[in-house]
Order: C-alpha cells, then structure tokens, then sequence
C-alpha cells in the first residue's frame, strides 16, 4: 500500500514534492522508499504518532501548500493540480483560502468500492472564516479526513500545526483539530472533483472506542470551536450530537448505551431539526460562495 500511495504521488499530472515519515516501522519500508530516489525519506526512531509525525512531513516541507496521505491511501493523478486551480482562482476572487478539501472515493483494503464522499455544490465555493467555523459546529462543513484536504503549509505552522499533546488519547478527531486551528485563520474552499481514494478498514481505530467516548470527543472538540467564536456550545448542539452517537449505539445494538444519549437529545427538541438539517446541507448551501 505505502508502493501505491508513493506512485501516485510521483505520478501527478503536476509535478509535487514527496516527503514520507516512517514511524519506527519493522517492515520492509525504507527498502521500498529507497527504490524512489526522488522522496526525502525521514525516519522516526521512536513512533511520535500520527499528530507528531505530520509535523515532521510539514516542517521538511518546501512547499505553499501540504497534501496528507496516510500510507493506506492514494490520489487521483489531477489531485495536484486540482487543489492548484482551486486555491489560484479563490485568491485571485480576493479570498484566503488556508483549506481546500476536495471529495474521495472509500474503497476497503481490496480496493472494492464503497461510495463516494459527499458533493456540496457542484460548483467551485468558498465558506469564509467565520462561516466555516459556525457551520463546523453543526456539521455541515464537511472539510472531510486528510486525504480530501490540501491546506496552506504558513497557515499550520503559525496555528501550531497537529497537536501533539491530545487530551482525547485517541486518533479520533486529531485532523479535526488542525481544522479548527486553520479556520480561525483562513477560508476553505470545496471542489467537486474526487481527488483521492480512502482505504476503509472493518476494524478501523474507533472501532474499540463506545459512542459514549466518542460522544464525549465530539464535544471536546465543539469546545475548541466555541472558544474560536467567543461563545458556548449550544445546548441543541449537544443535544444534536446526543441523538446522533445514539442513533449509533442502536444501530450497534447497544441499547443501553443508546437510552441516555437519546434521552438528553430528547430534552432538546431543535436537536431533531438540525440533525435533520445537517444530513441535507441545509444550514451551510446559503453561505456558500461560488467563485
């Protein structure tokens, strides 16, 4: 998989820089990164995990902007130049894009299809800084996981880049952090391309945690967000969140751990239109700006 996700990044229709960071690996991987004399290869000899390793590919980088790409996942070959054209254009309508997220094809780890990401407009659109953080609260910014997104490489140094003192001692939501930091700084702009292919694995590493916990992590995570807009988290927002982490625990049979997320979501009868209104798109399709 690490061979694949190289390849297409040397085979973009846009020439790039590749930077790998290999966490402490016991496999075969510095004989395959070595087979591409062309990638700047750094090896970490201790794991720092994955918020810490991110930081040693953005820090090595020479680019304007960073594409993520975990080793399990690849791109497509306009991913590139696509991120290119859509940042060009919106700095040249006067905005600050410091996000660029494009759409994936979810594939398991035989590269069998699963579905496709979302499509917000079919168009090239621009949520502006504030906007973008407002609607990330309500889930309606799908920014998506890394290998959807490009960001500004100045933009993540000066927010911190990846956190690597997490208090949520889970990956759960580390890319959602870097999110957050960046928007308080910049606009996003969403692209209807597919850009990339996310390998989906049947025990991916939420699988251990309840969604009780990762009730808990979304709303650590809401706090980060209120705290950039000077405000609280609302309590529909909670409640939203509630109902939705419930809905879950039914759908996995764990009825007990369903009854009190649905209980407080039903203290908050809003929480029932936007989660209605977040599995439309309905709050964040009138902010939106085509560029």
């Amino acid at each position: 998989m690490l061979r694949r996700a190289i390849e297409s990044c040397i085979k973009q229709t846009m020439a790039c820089e590749v930077v790998v960071v290999d966490e402490a690996s016991t496999d075969d991987t510095p004989n395959v990164v070595s087979q591409y004399p062309g990638v700047v290869y750094i090896r970490n000899e201790q794991p720092l995990g994955h918020p810490g390793a991110a930081n040693k590919g953005l820090n090595a980088a020479h680019g304007d902007w960073i594409k993520p790409v975990d080793d399990d996942d690849w791109l497509a070959p306009n991913c590139i130049s696509a991120l290119d054209g859509a940042v060009s254009i919106a700095l040249a309508r006067g905005k600050n894009p410091v996000i660029a997220s494009g759409r994936s094809v979810n594939v398991d780890e035989h590269e069998a299809i699963l579905g496709e990401t979302r499509q917000l407009d079919p168009g090239l659109v621009c949520l502006p800084s504030r906007q973008l953080l407002e609607m990330m609260m309500i889930e309606q910014a799908p920014i998506g996981t890394p290998v959807q997104v490009g960001h500004s490489r100045a933009a993540a140094i000066a927010c911190g880049g990846w956190n690597a003192d997490r208090t949520i001692k889970s990956l759960y939501g580390d890319e959602v952090e870097l999110w957050i930091k960046l928007a308080r700084l910049g606009d996003a702009v969403f692209l209807p391309d597919i850009i990339s292919y996310r390998t989906i694995w049947d025990q991916g590493h939420a699988a251990s945690a309840t969604p009780s916990m990762r009730f808990g992590w979304n709303m650590q995570l809401k706090q980060m967000i209120a705290q950039s807009l000077n405000t609280s988290v609302q309590p529909a927002v909670q409640s939203f969140l509630a109902l939705h982490w419930g809905l879950v625990a039914l759908k996995d049979k764990k009825v007990s751990e369903s009854i009190p997320l649905l209980g407080k979501a039903l203290t908050q009868p809003s929480s029932f239109k936007l989660f209605i209104d977040q599995r439309k798109m309905r709050q964040v399709k009138p902010l939106l700006e085509h560029l």
